[in-house]
């Protein structure tokens, strides 16, 4: 199985890793911080569509904000996107399919992620060289980490072969999911230099080379060609700067005279494939040699000598780049997981503290008890057997009247009476005995109620908001207000609050609202949203009564969602009328597996029937949920048993897959059959999918033929307590 996931990071240094090491301990991202970010559509040519979680498509138009969760469609002629507080831009060819991932902010730094599906972008991004921002792009199967400001990206819609050019700066190059820290599967691109994802090869031999002028400019619409252009000066300056701190006389001479022609190449390729016009091209030369004061730099249309892609005279600067590259990335690993064990040691004492704090609970719950008790059997040592009795029947009562009334509030009932305060049918009592005080009733904590409807007005939902969706499946909470106690005219907003029963991250989670005709899409504020009529205008209850409510919502977690519904009457002093709680479960829609970190999982299988044990093989595919996604797990350790006999033993690969190969001999029958068993696993959500498959045939001819459909279960890795 081939994995042809391709990322492209523009960072910092150490900036992705910093900024999720300060969400996990700190905290994440205020909901203020992340629901400002926004990109713009600057300019758009054509039409071009805008949907989210997979969401109707609406019209897009220039000026509109795109918030994470947003996928943009451009049609013929392209668009231009805008991030105003990072001032990137984002040139989309025609045809393209853009995903916005991410727009975060955490500790002043902004985090940016997107990926490409189809067609072509233009990123031209602000200097991250020393910068602990990050921007991602991510078409197909490799990460890349950019310290500069011009690239372009390319992915074929019918291949789904990626391109990366590098206009200036310079790229780190590895496979998608890769856990080793540099490695031979790492590759450094310079200015010049391109990579295509090339199916046939291993991850150590990446397809790089000098760019293919003449490719670049036939598949890049003229949109991209021109951001291109404008940005020579831009371009040409970095690439100065990048030569100066070359010392090798010899390797500078063979980058330099690479650079001198990469732009003179690209502008007169593209005047013969008339993606421009002389015109445009003279203007955008003519400034940009305006903004390069050193004449000897400035760009020469004349100076050409088209790049052998054959060739590639940036190779020992790259190998010498390659060490470097590697060394940093070893101490950023040492550090993540330094700083990974730390987290782990404090989440562990805490798991202590609230384990004692239970014990403690416990242990005064039990003494109380005992204080109680013990009052009681005093007390009725003191009274007659005919008291005894009354008292009894008193006590019975009262316990039956809680259970009926559903009360935590005992029924007012006289205590028997005392020795020496009256008569009772057996004759006087002697009033010399001391005077008797009666126990006091312990207290009784409250049951726990389901929640109360307002009685002020009624939510009637036209599609029911509880029971199970599976991950990835549409939550609709779509319903009308009807109130006969309340002014009809009365003005109001709603206020719409997801609460789930365990940490979820909310990164990457938006909503989608429709009333009436006005549409709306946005990410979550703590948690929440204040729904309107559109811009701002409140609702009145007439209104509501006839016209529903939509809030669509897809879900990555699983988890128990509380929905809180309040109802706000707006004017000069907002007043809350009362909320509706419902609650509804995200499942994965497999078989539960629970384990422990650190510590191994079984779990039994059933086999295909009718097949020879000796012929049977297990496929497996292990993926895991981080960041509102979902990814692939490499290097988690199976076994697989027959009648308690290893018959399997392998680590995922970069993909997350293993395949345990043994033959199974006769053995004798156990009632275990096939276990699988997860050595050490991981903290963490994950889902497993398994495919049993028969080998025929003599070893080095062998064919492979798949039994019954797959099987899958959710494993739920918690922390030790």
């Amino acid at each position: 199985m081939k994995n042809n996931r391709l990322t492209f990071k523009i960072a910092g240094p150490m900036a992705a890793l910093l900024l999720g090491l300060s969400a996990a301990v700190g905290g994440t991202a205020s909901a203020a911080d992340t629901a400002n970010r926004s990109i713009v559509i600057s300019e758009i040519k054509g039409t071009a569509y805008i949907s989210h979680g997979g969401a109707k498509q609406i019209h897009a138009y220039k000026g509109m904000e795109l918030r994470a969760g947003d996928r943009i469609i451009s049609g013929t002629g392209g668009m231009t996107l805008s991030i105003p507080d990072a001032g990137d831009q984002i040139t989309l060819g025609d045809n393209s399919e853009l995903n916005v991932l991410l727009l975060n902010t955490a500790n002043g730094h902004t985090a940016t992620k997107l990926q490409l599906l189809r067609g072509t972008a233009y990123a031209d991004v602000h200097d991250l060289r020393k910068s602990q921002d990050s921007f991602e792009l991510s078409p197909s199967d490799r990460r890349l980490e950019v310290k500069g400001t011009h690239f372009y990206v390319g992915v074929d819609p019918v291949t789904g072969q990626s391109t990366i050019f590098v206009a200036a700066g310079t790229v780190n190059a590895s496979p998608q999911g890769n856990t080793v820290s540099g490695g031979d599967s790492s590759t450094l691109l310079y200015p010049g230099q391109q990579l295509v994802s090339d199916f046939g090869s291993e991850p150590g031999n990446p397809g790089f080379s000098a760019i293919d002028i003449q490719q670049f400019i036939e598949n890049s619409s003229p949109e991209i060609i021109e951001a291109f252009i404008h940005n020579l000066a831009e371009i040409q300056n970095e690439n100065n700067e990048f030569l100066e701190q070359i010392q090798n006389q010899e390797e500078l001479e063979k980058i330099q005279k690479n650079l001198n022609t990469l732009i003179s190449d690209i502008v007169n390729q593209a005047l013969d494939n008339n993606k421009i016009s002389q015109s445009a091209v003279e203007k955008a030369i003519e400034e940009a040699n305006r903004k390069i004061s050193n004449p000897n730099q400035q760009i020469d249309l004349n100076h050409t000598s088209t790049l052998d892609p054959t060739k590639n005279p940036l190779d020992e600067a790259s190998k010498k780049q390659q060490e470097a590259e590697r060394k940093r990335k070893e101490q950023e690993e040492l550090i993540k997981r330094q700083q990974q064990e730390e987290l782990n040691k404090k989440m562990q004492e805490l798991e202590k503290l609230n384990e004692m704090k239970k014990k403690l609970e416990e242990a005064n719950q039990k003494a109380q008890e005992e204080k109680e008790r013990k009052a009681k059997e005093d007390y009725e040592k003191q009274l007659s057997e005919a008291q005894k009795e009354q008292f009894k029947k008193d006590q019975d009562q009262r316990q039956q009247d809680r259970e009926q009334m559903g009360s935590s509030k005992p029924a007012s009932t006289q205590p028997p009476t005392s020795p020496g305060s009256g008569s009772s049918t057996g004759g006087s009592v002697s009033s010399t005995n001391p005077p008797v005080t009666p126990p006091v009733d312990p207290p009784v904590d409250p049951p726990v109620k389901p929640p109360t409807d307002p009685t002020e007005f009624n939510l009637d939902f036209l599609e029911n908001p509880t029971g199970d969706r599976l991950i990835g499946e549409n939550h609709l909470l779509d319903f009308k207000v009807r109130s006969e106690k309340l002014d009809p005219k009365m003005p109001i907003k709603i206020k719409v609050t997801y609460t789930p029963d365990r940490e979820v991250s909310f990164d990457g989670i938006a909503y989608y609202y429709s009333y009436k005709d006005y549409l709306s899409m946005g990410n979550f504020l703590n948690r929440g949203v204040t729904l309107d009529a559109g811009g701002g205008t409140p609702f009145t209850l007439e209104e509501l009564s006839e016209n529903p409510v939509s809030l669509r919502t897809i879900w990555g977690e699983p988890a128990t969602y509380s929905i809180t519904v309040e109802l706000i009457q707006t004017g000069e002093t907002e007043k809350s009328l009362g909320t509706y709680t419902r609650s509804f479960n995200v499942v994965s829609g497999y078989p539960l597996i629970n384990g422990i970190d650190g510590s191994d999982v079984e779990q039994l299988l059933q086999p295909p029937t009718g097949v020879d044990p000796a012929n049977l093989r297990l496929q497996l595919s292990l993926r895991k949920h981080e960041d509102g996604g979902i990814a692939a797990a490499p290097g988690q350790h199976f076994k697989l048993f027959y009648h308690g006999r290893q018959v399997g033993n392998s680590e995922t690969n970069s993909d997350g897959t293993l395949n345990l190969d043994y033959p199974a001999d006769d053995e004798e029958q156990t009632q275990e059959g096939y276990k699988l068993v997860w050595l050490g696993a991981a903290f963490g959500e994950y889902e497993l999918t398994g495919q049993w498959y028969v080998v025929n045939g003599v070893e080095g001819s062998e064919e492979k033929t798949e039994v019954e459909d797959p099987f899958r279960f959710h494993y739920s890795i918690k922390a030790p307590l």
